[in-house]
């Protein structure tokens, strides 16, 4: 291992792990933002210390449950009282410990001095190590040891197990079962595999396999017939010619699939009322061949520069961006969209396979904060959809409210009516609840991120519908 330099600036891996996993979990960071800004600001770390910090950064975030329990064993001060420094050196060096059986032992605890040291609280290393060095004796002498009891209930070890807050997994249990449960936590525990959706203006599927494969890259087929790949390269997608020359997008299996049942076609008006980073937008311009136009929007300027940076390396002459706060009315776009796209902000807990911490930073208060919002966003986008034309309700999390409920909500209290989701779903994936206009697809039982995608179509000749917003 590199040692610190704070004079030249070298990043040692172990500090960029400890700046990671402390502004993730001190300070609310999202953990791929984080990856990225300190890869881009070092260029010094070579691929090996990249996926070293990775595996301690992830491994850290989803076993932290467990790291915390385990430190609570065997250390005079509960880990909520600890200095938020210290905690974090502990928690990261418990699961190089547990679960990182090419690292010594002394390794790791030397390794957690030092950083203590270098983080001006030399004062703490006795402390640091002693607690350590408890640890790793306890695991000496049993392996398999668990911090998981007998007399737990089932919740209380699912969340201990899978580091999961117990009211998500209560509410996992009542709504999936004990069996999907496990598989949804387990499926969000696995790496994630990268696909890509193919841009059908610059290559057939072969030519970019082939184009694919002379980089270097391999490509393996997606699920239900899906245009595009699993990609696996060594040096990561961005560095393909065929990502520069806008020959695919980066877009999860789930988001395939809603652009499938959005099924833009050629010269259609799409309003994208949520669109950054902007991949559903991307996904319908490429199917309308950058033909009509597909207007996106989203809160503010930091948001929509996204938009604009992909969209010029797509080259997609039919996107137009525009700042615009969703929850407001206008009354230029009123009755435009033959298809309005509303992939709206949620609580995420689908995603968690690609971004653990979301789990420790979303509380069940802020589920019914984020379904009222969707709500009011409804209340004010569906008036943008022509009679007869659809509206596509999205979210990326797997909770009632945000879901099923609110999709019932447009489906009853405003002019729209369910559309089946069969037609667009010729290969799959099943769900007794397509004919119902909506699917949600769940890691482990599909293989994709959590996701819920409905379809309505407003009706021809009702009146407006209730456009005040029901009490959750």
């Amino acid at each position: 291992m590199k040692p610190v330099n704070q004079k030249s600036g070298i990043m040692e891996p172990r500090m960029a792990a400890w700046k990671i996993l402390h502004g993730v979990l001190e300070e609310q960071q999202y953990s791929h933002v984080e990856l990225q800004r300190i890869f881009k600001e070092h260029p010094e770390l070579d691929s090996r210390d990249k996926a070293f910090v990775e595996r301690i950064v992830r491994g850290t975030l989803e076993h932290l449950y467990e790291m915390d329990a385990l430190i609570g064993e065997c250390s005079r001060l509960p880990v909520k009282k600890l200095k938020s420094y210290i905690r974090t050196i502990l928690r990261m060096s418990v699961y190089q410990l547990k679960y990182m059986d090419s690292v010594p032992a002394r390794a790791v605890c030397n390794e957690a001095v030092r950083l203590t040291n270098c983080l001006g609280l030399g004062s703490l290393r006795s402390y640091v190590n002693g607690v350590l060095r408890n640890i790793s004796r306890l695991l000496e002498a049993e392996p398999e040891y668990s911090v998981i009891s007998g007399n737990m209930s089932l919740s209380e070890r699912l969340s201990l197990q899978y580091s999961m807050p117990g009211w998500i997994i209560k509410r996992y249990l009542h709504m999936f079962g004990e069996d999907c449960t496990i598989r949804l936590l387990q499926a969000q525990m696995e790496p994630v595999r990268l696909s890509v959706y193919r841009n059908p203006m610059v290559y057939t599927g072969e030519e970019l396999k082939r184009e694919l494969f002379r980089s270097g890259a391999e490509c393996t087929e997606l699920p239900w017939g899906l245009d595009g790949f699993y990609l696996a390269s060594e040096n990561g997608p961005e560095q393909l010619p065929a990502f520069r020359q806008g020959a695919f997008l980066i877009q999860d299996v789930s988001s395939m699939l809603q652009g499938r049942a959005v099924s833009a076609s050629e010269n259609s008006y799409v309003i994208d009322v949520c669109a950054a980073p902007g991949g559903k937008t991307f996904h319908a311009a490429m199917d309308m061949k950058g033909s009509g136009c597909v207007d996106c929007a989203d809160i503010s300027e930091a948001k929509t520069v996204l938009i604009k940076e992909n969209a010029e390396r797509f080259r997609l002459s039919n996107v137009k961006i525009s700042v615009r706060d969703a929850s407001v009315f206008d009354a230029g776009l009123e009755e435009k969209a033959d298809i309005l796209i509303a992939d709206l902000p949620c609580s995420g807990l689908g995603i968690i396979g690609r971004k653990p911490e979301i789990r420790y930073n979303i509380t069940e208060k802020d589920v019914r904060g984020l379904a009222g919002l969707q709500r009011k966003i409804l209340d004010t986008v569906w008036r943008y959809v022509k009679p007869g034309g659809r509206l596509i309700y999205s979210t990326c999390t797997l909770t009632e409210e945000e879901d099923e409920e609110n999709f019932r909500y447009l489906t009853e209290q405003l002019p729209f009516e369910p559309e089946s989701l069969k037609p667009y779903f010729p290969d799959g994936p099943d769900a007794d609840t397509l004919e119902k206009g909506y699917i949600k697809l769940i890691p482990g039982i599909h293989p994709c991120d959590g996701f819920f995608i409905g379809s309505a179509v407003r009706k021809m000749d009702a009146e407006d519908g209730n456009t005040t917003g029901a009490e959750l």
